[in-house]
């Protein structure tokens, strides 16, 4: 779709030349790649997060399974604590055995577990 140029001034769309810059500490953008489909591929995270490294750099080759970028998340850490404060309470309930804990907590942290 194209704007004519009286649309673009109404709108206050302003554009400038692209350049490599620095930009603040941290950038929070939903991320999707989409270029030539005959040649490339589509990448998106599943999770929100920061870039905090990059492998590749554009126009070089990758392999699959090559990591492209190191991504910190947030909601990635809290599930990974909560996996391993699961497999505890599994691992507690399971020593103490059914004769001691509640039918519905065992089952509760053998399910969660």
């Amino acid at each position: 779709m194209r704007l004519r140029p009286e649309r673009i001034a109404v709108l206050g769309v302003k554009t400038e030349r692209l350049l490599a810059r620095t930009l603040g500490e941290m950038l929070r953008a939903p991320g999707e790649v989409r270029t030539n489909r005959y040649a490339t591929a589509q990448i998106s995270s599943r999770i929100s997060g920061q870039v905090i490294a990059r492998h590749v750099y554009l126009g070089e080759r990758v392999s699959t399974g090559e990591a492209l970028v190191t991504i910190s998340s947030v909601e990635m850490a809290e599930a990974q604590g909560a996996v391993v404060a699961a497999a505890r309470e599994w691992q507690r309930v399971r020593s103490l055995g059914r004769k001691v804990v509640s039918e519905s907590r065992y089952l509760g942290a053998e399910i969660a577990h």
